[in-house]
């Protein structure tokens, strides 16, 4: 930070943006489990539900 220049690092848009980015890498790891079970929509959306759980939890 420059002296007398406000700071333009945001902390609480910082923390929103990690846990999406943590989100998004965690579904994209486990990416094997949707295409394993994605032969139908509702099993689709159980399983990223479930990980979307298990991600905010």
């Amino acid at each position: 930070m420059i002296a007398g220049l406000p700071s333009l690092f945001d902390d609480a848009k910082c923390r929103q943006r990690n846990i999406k980015e943590r989100m998004l890498g965690w579904l994209k790891e486990s990416r094997y489990i949707v295409t394993r079970f994605d032969r139908f929509a509702r099993s689709f959306a159980a399983m990223f539900s479930s990980g979307v759980c298990r991600v905010v939890r």
